[in-house]
């Protein structure tokens, strides 16, 4: 396994969380880190009224 990380340049980590992907069926590649939800967003209706 480390020496498939490194040919690939990713942390061993990475390489066992994308083989449990496969193994799972999951895409494997990087997910996004963006949060599902932001409380603290600016409602719609008052970025309409400042733009």
């Amino acid at each position: 396994m480390s020496e498939l990380c490194q040919r690939h340049c990713i942390s061993r980590q990475t390489g066992y969380v994308w083989l449990r992907r496969l193994r799972a069926g999951e895409p494997v590649e990087d997910c996004s880190r963006r949060p599902h939800a932001s409380p603290w967003r600016t409602g719609a209706d008052l970025e309409h009224t400042v733009a």
